[in-house]
């Protein structure tokens, strides 16, 4: 019996049988639970867009032009040689009032550059917009945090010292009524804190319109910003009287009061 069972133990023949057994059928297996693999999902569509404001700038009713001749609420004729302000802290209210805001959004609109007039709001939500709030200036944190760039670079010119901060507008040119020495008028309206600071906050609607972001919609606000809004309501400004004002205090902010309402929406498109 022994001798029978080493036999059948060494057989090469049937080794060899169950070798071609066992390699068929790990072959087997391994097909059987090798699995296929799916096409890939394709990644999901974009769900945000761009928004743009453009600004245009009016004495009234009529263009700004450079040397062109206007007069101010007094009657006083006066002409412009230098416009800029800063735009900052945009923030676009939707239909149902939820929020969206641009991260680091300081935009400094020069009246004799086009190409800073024209604002890109990116990666905006999609969804329909009733609203717009900005700050005309530079808020408080900002005005403290060191040297900036862009938009916010000392060297653009709208930029006292590390202790007065920012110019929020500067308005420049000439009025026959000023008593200065070459009939000039400077307003450099500044001051960052306390209760003469000249940041103003604004909130326009788009009356009945919306501006709708979507995968084909990227919508362009027109807002209109008038200089003579500086000169009235409340406090008549007359060139006689205050032709410069190139600090903060009490003048700046008489000024800026006038200002807080003098950009508007005209459009959307």
């Amino acid at each position: 019996m022994k001798s029978g069972l080493n036999k059948v133990r060494f057989n090469p023949f049937l080794l060899f049988l169950l070798g071609i057994f066992l390699l068929t059928s790990l072959s087997c297996k391994k097909e059987d639970t090798q699995i296929t693999p799916k096409d890939p999902s394709p990644p999901p569509a974009s769900q945000y867009g761009s928004l743009y404001l453009e600004f245009s700038h009016v004495v009234d009713a009529q263009l700004l032009e450079f040397g062109k001749k206007y007069l101010n609420p007094s009657g006083d004729t006066f002409t412009v040689s230098k416009f800029m302000y800063y735009i900052s802290n945009l923030v676009l209210v939707k239909e149902d009032n939820s929020l969206f805001t641009q991260a680091e959004s300081y935009f400094l609109v020069d009246a004799s550059k086009s190409s800073s007039t024209k604002i890109s709001i990116n990666s905006v939500p999609y969804g329909k917009y009733k609203s717009i709030r900005f700050v005309l200036g530079v808020d408080s944190i900002r005005n403290v945090a060191g040297a900036q760039t862009g938009a916010l670079d000392p060297a653009n010119g709208m930029f006292w010292n590390w202790n007065t901060g920012y110019i929020m507008l500067k308005l420049e040119g000439a009025a026959p009524s000023s008593t200065v020495f070459g009939n000039t008028i400077e307003y450099h309206m500044g001051g960052y804190k306390g209760v003469n600071k000249t940041q103003r906050s604004f909130e326009i609607g788009f009356n009945s319109l919306t501006a709708q972001v979507a995968q084909d919609k990227n919508p362009k606000i027109r807002l209109q910003t008038n200089i003579n809004e500086m000169f009235s309501n409340p406090n008549t400004v007359r060139f006689a009287t205050l032709p410069i004002v190139t600090s903060s205090g009490a003048n700046a902010k008489l000024i800026a009061d006038n200002y807080q309402d003098m950009i508007t929406f005209i459009g959307l498109e």
